[in-house]
């Protein structure tokens, strides 16, 4: 199937109908040039062998233009267990409702935003806990020692702060710490990574970028001593949100599998939610180095309340069950949903092709990490 027209991109089922004239409009068109030329100017200061840091980039608001939006995403993962956090927060230009409640398009000021936000934490025992579920108010600034990303909701507060390689995270409840972490470059791998997609994929000013920091983390969860993987994100794009899958386990030898795939014409009315991809990547990271795989194939079902997620292909098998999930739905003129399933590795199997050995859980040891399932659209 070729590429379809962007009109055909907002004549999917469930999209109303919609006026483009905007697409002509010249401060549209000027500010989103403005962004595309700040993202060209971090691109080109991170190609720069002195291994320069994005936290310029990380700990800002973005001048957004109609149809744009951000978001910071952040994950703390202790592999084999079932500790996990997870925190999410994120804005648009247009006004839209979080969870049932309106967020406007001038809440906040230049230093503190009213962002969509959802942070939760799951135990050792597999127990959630929810931090914040809807809205948060999201401030980032300089402080000594480096910039703050705080975001505070009734009676938690969220802080991570630092400066590249070294940062902090805590999330408080009445002052009272429910997970704090010290998070560090790692040894191997790369620490963080500068992403383009669907740079232009239509017209002119359209797109996304993103920021990966690749970390490691120490810290407690209460009273309980906790270490693993923190995966830090941030995502500025100028185009409506479309359906993805994004699957990540962390294995206890030290190996991480990332899969990622966007489905811009979701799953074409399918009931088995076999995905359509126009854009995927996967990758198994062992020893700082990557193994990519090409052809992947995603399927998930419900197995009860459960959801079971099965990727699989040519020397490549995971299967992973998850045992909580946390929803998030945004509403503008489109209903979006994202939600967000902590898993575990119930099978894998992977046959290095440079070796000719297969690996089982046997080799990895037991893996844990997340899956997303957004569906819908979001202008």
């Amino acid at each position: 199937m070729g590429v379809p027209h962007m009109r055909s991109l907002f004549s999917l089922p469930g999209m109303p109908k919609l006026d483009l004239g905007w697409l002509r409009n010249k401060d549209w068109l000027a500010g989103a040039r403005r962004m595309q030329q700040r993202m060209l100017k971090m691109r080109r200061a991170l190609g720069k062998r002195s291994e320069p840091h994005p936290d310029d980039f990380f700990f800002s608001f973005e001048d957004l233009p109609y149809m744009g939006k951000e978001y910071w995403f952040l994950h703390f993962c202790s592999a084999g267990r079932r500790e996990q956090v997870v925190m999410t927060f994120g804005r648009a230009r247009s006004e839209v409702d979080v969870n049932n409640v309106e967020v406007r398009r001038g809440d906040g000021g230049p230093a503190s935003k009213r962002c969509a936000s959802v942070c939760w934490l799951s135990d050792a025992r597999g127990q959630k806990r929810v931090a914040i579920d809807g809205l948060s108010d999201v401030s980032l600034g300089a402080e000594a020692g480096g910039n703050c990303l705080r975001a505070r909701s009734g009676r938690h507060l969220i802080s991570v702060c630092g400066k590249y390689p070294h940062f902090s995270a805590e999330i408080t409840k009445d002052g009272r710490a429910l997970f704090s972490a010290r998070i560090r470059k790692p040894s191997t791998g790369k620490p963080h990574e500068f992403i383009e997609m669907l740079r232009a994929p239509f017209f002119t000013g359209f797109g996304a970028v993103m920021v990966n920091y690749y970390f490691k983390f120490e810290g407690r969860m209460g009273r309980r001593k906790l270490s693993g993987d923190a995966y830090l994100q941030k995502v500025v794009a100028i185009l409506p949100l479309a359906p993805w899958n994004w699957v990540r386990v962390y294995f206890a030898n030290g190996a991480v599998f990332d899969f990622f795939v966007a489905k811009p014409l979701g799953d074409l009315g399918r009931q088995d939610r076999k995905h359509f991809s126009m854009l995927s990547s996967a990758f198994l990271e062992t020893g700082g180095v990557r193994t990519r795989f090409s052809g992947l194939r995603l399927d998930t079902w419900l197995a009860g309340k459960e959801r079971r997620w099965l990727l699989h292909g040519p020397d490549f098998y995971l299967l992973l069950h998850s045992y909580l999930m946390q929803p998030f739905k945004l509403k503008s003129k489109t209903l979006f949903e994202y939600d967000e399933f902590l898993v575990e590795a119930k099978d894998f199997l992977f046959t290095d092709k440079k070796s000719g050995r297969t690996h089982t859980l046997a080799d990895f040891g037991p893996g844990t990490g997340m899956a997303e399932d957004a569906t819908g659209y979001l202008l």
